[in-house]
């Protein structure tokens, strides 16, 4: 929600070569492309300043700091603050900043239910970690919102929670996962075999290795980095089929698929190619 609709779904970095005159931010779009992404449009937004880091203020500000003559005296410093005049009054960065502010600790359940689909990710992951904390009763809500099939974003950050209560103990916190394989979103079953990987959940195997197939790059994708993770070893034959059918085409299958042989670790299998 941060600056104003014109810049969303736009990432900005701090162009830093060590002087003003070659330096500046840069805003650009990425487009899906394979298993990966590609630019999709880029341009600099500022010039003749010399940006060392940057981050978005509560507000919805975009602040900066400013090395202003570089490899000089360090006496110097500033601190810049870019602002969207046609967002600056936005309500929804008001409320956006508000709910930043706010204590969710004594927050009900399903209020924060409710913001794991909020349209700003600072509030949705705030909302997430709180109910993470409240285990048994975060998990009830994170079941609920994975069965809500039209809120994507509340569905991810449910997944996402059901991954940290997972490594902080809680018993069989991956069977949640194992159905989304089979989503009819493409983001849900990427981020389901993600997880599964990420949490090395090794009852997931089986249900994985049909993914390696699934239509959509990016899943097949993570559905190979995770059996790596998982040192599948029924894994290791479907693997080099994918990166047989991916012909060196796509260069994160390629990556994914080689890098789960190598953490499956079975030589002989890799010494036959």
């Amino acid at each position: 929600t941060a600056l104003g609709q014109r810049w969303k779904d736009t990432f900005f970095v701090a162009g830093f070569s060590g002087n003003p005159a070659r330096s500046g931010i840069y805003a650009f779009k990425l487009s899906p492309k394979g298993a990966g992404f590609e630019m999709k449009e880029t341009k600099k937004i500022l010039g003749g300043l010399l940006p060392t880091g940057m981050d978005f203020g509560p507000g919805g500000a975009l602040y900066f700091s400013d090395w202003i003559d570089g490899w000089k005296t360090k006496d110097n410093g500033r601190v810049w603050k870019l602002e969207d005049e046609a967002g600056e009054n936005s309500q929804l960065r008001k409320d956006t900043e508000t709910l930043i502010r706010a204590d969710f600790k004594n927050k009900e359940n399903e209020y924060l239910g409710k913001l794991l689909g909020y349209p700003d990710s600072r509030v949705r992951q705030k909302a997430q970690f709180v109910l993470a904390k409240r285990a048994d009763e975060g998990l009830e809500i994170f079941k609920q919102k994975l069965n809500s099939g039209n809120e994507q974003l509340a569905r991810i950050h449910s997944i996402w929670g059901i991954a940290q209560l997972a490594r902080s103990g809680v018993d069989n916190a991956g069977d949640l996962l194992l159905p989304l394989l089979e989503d009819s979103d493409s983001e849900i079953r990427a981020q389901a075999a993600r997880w599964l990987g990420d949490i090395r959940y090794s009852p997931s195997e089986d249900a994985l290795i049909p993914v390696l197939k699934d239509n959509a790059p990016r899943v097949q994708f993570f559905a190979a980095e995770a059996l790596g993770r998982i040192e599948a070893q029924s894994a290791v034959q479907p693997i080099i089929a994918l990166l047989a059918d991916n012909n060196d085409e796509d260069v994160y299958i390629r990556h994914a698929g080689s890098l789960a042989l190598a953490r499956i670790g079975d030589v002989d299998a890799i010494k036959s190619l």
